[in-house]
């Protein structure tokens, strides 16, 4: 048998194959190269009617002041703010809520304890100091905050004569006063950083200005210490010897008074550093 080949094609035979379309590789990225982040959701809108409510003047005014207050009271409850006081009333037994008295006593300017906040650390006053009076003891103890700008012996000095002189509790009460630096005594008088007066006069509110008695202390406000009270003018003495028989008058079961009569010697136990309400002022609790 013979094969046969035939010269006759059809045409599809001939057509030649279409052409191949190269494929471009995709983009290697390099190793730990992170990839490209996606593009944020759009915040959707609020409804119209939110939209309408928020938008308003008289709904933005009330929240942008309260918010700027809040944040004024959150810095005067935290701070201790050089020659500034946190202005909140605090009518409250054992307290000294006044207005801010002046910084210039006898041609120098007092300096403002702030804004360090309180050391918690406080040096006492070594020594017997003298006694005075006769009847019921009362025994005292003389502290000082460290870095309150008062050295501790200026301090007692002052507290002394205060509490030793015929014209104190001595006479009125009839009680016995010294000074000691044991640990067991009648009361402890302390000066201190205003944000230290805070924590040691709980739960009564001094916001950083203001004296108080509590738990047997009788805690002195450093910057009223130094600042005195504007009833008082510049005569940083006297108010100083107020405040120490003012305050030790709480701790010895006496309790606020208010001016008897117009042009009279104010009470001691009146809160003079607030005002005298017509009445004179007067340091001494023999006085008026």
């Amino acid at each position: 048998m013979t094969d046969t080949f035939s010269n006759t094609a059809s045409p599809a035979a001939h057509r030649p194959p279409p052409p191949v379309r190269p494929v471009r590789p995709a983009p290697l990225r390099p190793e730990g190269l992170p990839a490209r982040p996606s593009r944020p959701a759009r915040p959707r809108r609020p409804p119209a009617a939110s939209r309408r409510f928020a938008e308003r003047p008289g709904f933005v005014v009330p929240l942008t002041v309260v918010t700027v207050l809040f944040a004024a009271w959150e810095w005067n409850a935290s701070a201790d703010a050089p020659g500034s006081f946190a202005v909140r009333p605090a009518e409250v037994a054992g307290q000294e809520p006044d207005g801010r008295a002046s910084p210039v006593h006898n041609g120098a300017v007092a300096p403002a304890v702030g804004p360090v906040l309180s050391t918690g650390e406080f040096v006492r006053v070594p020594g017997t100091g003298e006694l005075a009076g006769s009847g019921r003891p009362v025994t005292y103890r003389v502290e000082v905050e460290t870095g309150v700008p008062v050295r501790p012996e200026e301090f007692v000095a002052e507290v002394d004569a205060a509490l030793l002189d015929p014209r104190g509790w001595t006479a009125v009460d009839g009680v016995s006063v010294q000074r000691t630096d044991a640990d067991e005594v009648t009361l402890t008088v302390m000066l201190t950083r205003p944000s230290t007066t805070d924590r040691l006069c709980r739960p009564l509110r001094t916001a950083g200005r203001y004296s108080c008695f509590s738990a047997d202390r009788a805690v002195i406000n450093a910057n009223r210490w130094l600042h005195g009270a504007p009833s008082y003018g510049g005569d940083l003495r006297d108010y100083r010897t107020y405040v120490v028989n003012h305050e030790v008058g709480h701790g010895l079961g006496h309790g606020h008074r208010s001016c008897p009569a117009a042009g009279a010697p104010a009470p001691v136990m009146l809160q003079q550093t607030k005002g005298l309400s017509r009445c004179a002022r007067n340091p001494w609790p023999t006085v008026g």
